[in-house]
């Protein structure tokens, strides 16, 4: 763990090269790699080299940032806890992969994970989300990011959270706790195996092309 906020240089210049939880989706297509992961992998390339992937900005992103205090606020209130901010954590089992968490309970072995969707249609159907196999099957990005969390910092328990100010009352904010899988954190890790040895190839490739 390091003693910086998220979005700061600091953060920005630890995780680069490294393959995040955002991200992970990327690596876990159903046939392998793919051509996803391959173009995730040459991010990760350029950015291990000195250049610097353009951020994207859009409505919904920015929505998320704004929203998300207000979303952790309802969560320590409905909950009687307090979230504990991390800015990184590098995982222990390879120093080319790591973690954001939005959040840990204090006190209990717990993460969590806020989604505020800018459009509240998205937010009701993350109401519809009743297990981590619905997680995974209809957002798989958010499954993955949830057990790459998980891996990183071997916790047993993430809650998926969804936050919407449009409504009110239970209508506000899901919460889907999620446990640690092993058998899906045992692919993650194999996956990201593969893309930081591709990674170093190709690393390998282009300073031996420039010796």
């Amino acid at each position: 763990m390091n003693e910086f906020s998220q979005a700061s240089d600091e953060w920005l210049q630890i995780r680069k090269g490294k393959f995040t939880a955002s991200e992970v989706h990327r690596l876990m297509g159903i046939k392998g790699l793919g051509k996803t992961g391959e173009t995730y992998i040459f991010e990760k390339v350029t950015e291990e080299l000195g250049g610097t992937i353009p951020p994207v900005f859009s409505k919904a992103m920015e929505h998320g940032t704004l929203t998300e205090p207000f979303a952790k606020r309802h969560y320590e209130l409905a909950f009687d806890c307090t979230i504990l901010e991390y800015p990184f954590f590098t995982a222990p089992w390879c120093d080319q992969a790591g973690c954001s968490p939005d959040g840990i309970v204090e006190g209990k072995e717990l993460g969590i994970e806020i989604k505020s969707p800018y459009s509240p249609a998205n937010h009701i159907a993350h109401l519809m989300i009743t297990s981590p196999q619905e997680l995974k099957e209809q957002k798989p990005e958010y499954y993955w990011q949830v057990q790459c969390c998980l891996a990183v910092t071997g916790l047993k328990e993430w809650d998926f959270v969804s936050y919407h100010e449009d409504f009110s009352g239970k209508l506000r904010m899901s919460v889907l706790t999620v446990a640690a899988n092993e058998a899906d954190i045992a692919l993650l890790k194999s996956r990201i195996g593969e893309a930081v040895e591709m990674k170093n190839k190709i690393i390998e490739k282009i300073k031996a092309r420039l010796a």
